[in-house]
């Protein structure tokens, strides 16, 4: 047990190293994840790469940034033996005139496939010379992708770019010959390196340097060299630097499905305990949590689980078959809100008589306007802070390892149950009598 005490404490040294080298350089703040762009190959790495290339951009540099991607080709990594036999080198090409285009429409695609299409990245000078680039993050090639834009322009230089310098398909160039007919590379080895030449020549610039470092720093990430990637190796390397550390990571492992379900079953009996101290009078159902639910819920895909659980109040209405309570429920996230039932089971029926849901709905959403219909829940939201036990891998997630914290999260929720069921039990007449009036 000290053994793997003292593990983990290494692990915790490495992990708070990397953790404070993240916050001072804001790393983990990039305006592309939060847009939800990181992958999108057209509307953010094809559309960045082109603009950054065109003489006539946004940037206002001219074919600075330009140029500096054509010595980048002509020397991919200067410390590599390869570099010479990887070298790309671009002759008799008017930079100042040229200018950039993404998803450039050549023709309508030819029925053997070998002509028309989209190109990802086209450059072209005045005189009509071309540089082509066909850009893939995660996208399959299509069938003589390749070999189409080598026919919209037998002259031109054709790159295939991916993360990691992986070969394309062979249906995808067809006869085409790499490094003769196309050149293949690589964010990892060409654009990193080219966008930090980039980053030297806008210092003074700072709109145009900070958008390339963010850039750079989901670069990174998409090819495993980020700060996170790093601490992840450190971490690696500790784990397997002797039979013991290996032996005791093994451990941790097999048993962190059930610190995860120990965690939940916290919530649950913390909250319980909050919800009764906060007057709420709770209900046994079928639905309601226990602690074999909890740990079966960790046993299998998270996301595969046949109901859901967790904790419910006595009614609040009734009529006839239908019945609604406050509820407190695990989802992928931990949902709050009004459920209803009809005849036992969640949610309405088809063929429902139930007359009065768009009063009650109505009801809850002015009680609080983050409700939101969904499924059995008449208004449903996220608890605050938000807990998703499918992620598990959030800082309000760990808090809750923290009985201080544990508690504070669990009153915070079950304060606002009582005020929402407040409001509805309060305000549910008057909004059932007015649609009579009406």
């Amino acid at each position: 047990m000290l053994e793997i005490e003292k593990l983990l404490i290494e692990v915790n040294a490495i992990r708070e190293k990397y953790e404070y080298i993240i916050r001072i350089t804001g790393e983990k703040f990039n305006v592309f994840e939060i847009l939800g762009l990181q992958t999108s190959e057209v509307r953010l790495h094809s559309s960045f790469i082109a603009e950054l290339l065109d003489t006539k951009g946004s940037h206002g540099q001219g074919d600075k940034f330009l140029l500096l991607f054509i010595e980048q080709l002509k020397n991919p990594n200067q410390n590599s033996d390869e570099s010479e036999k990887n070298q790309i080198i671009i002759t008799e090409f008017d930079y100042s005139s040229s200018r950039s285009h993404v998803e450039y429409f050549t023709s309508k695609i030819s029925e053997n496939g070998e002509n028309g299409g989209r190109i990802d990245i086209l450059v072209e000078d005045s005189k009509k010379k071309h540089i082509i680039i066909e850009n893939k993050i995660y996208a399959l090639d299509q069938p003589s992708q390749l070999k189409r834009y080598k026919n919209f322009d037998k002259n031109a230089i054709l790159l295939y770019l991916n993360l990691i310098g992986d070969k394309p398909q062979k249906d995808s160039y067809i006869d085409l010959e790499i490094n003769k007919d196309f050149h293949i590379i690589s964010y990892k080895e060409h654009i990193l390196p080219w966008l930090s030449n980039c980053l030297k020549e806008a210092t003074s610039l700072p709109s145009i340097r900070e958008t390339i470092h963010q850039y750079i720093n989901l670069i990174k990430k998409l090819t495993n060299q980020s700060t996170y990637q790093t601490m992840k190796e450190d971490i690696v390397t500790l784990i397997t630097k002797n039979s013991g550390n290996l032996q005791n990571a093994k451990e941790v492992a097999n048993n962190f499905d059930y610190a995860k379900a120990k965690i939940l079953w916290n919530f649950w009996n913390e909250l319980e305990k909050a919800l009764i101290e906060c007057q709420i009078e709770l209900e046994k159902i079928t639905e309601t949590v226990n602690e074999e639910k909890t740990l079966n819920c960790f046993k299998s895909n998270f996301n595969e689980r046949s109901i859901f659980f967790g904790l419910y109040s006595k009614e609040v209405y009734r009529e006839g078959d239908i019945v609604i309570r406050w509820g407190c429920e695990l989802g992928l996230n931990i949902n709050v809100g009004f459920i209803i039932w009809e005849k036992g089971k969640k949610g309405i029926a088809v063929n429902s008589n139930f007359t009065k849901s768009t009063q009650i709905t109505k009801l809850i959403y002015d009680c609080d306007g983050k409700y939101k219909s969904h499924k059995h829940f008449l208004g449903i939201q996220y608890t605050e802070p938000q807990l998703n036990f499918d992620e598990f891998n959030s800082e309000a997630i760990f808090n809750l390892a923290d009985k201080d914290k544990l508690k504070q999260t669990v009153q915070k929720i079950a304060e606002k149950a009582k005020k929402d069921i407040q409001f509805f039990e309060e305000n549910l007449k008057r909004y059932i009598a007015s649609d009579i009036e009406n």
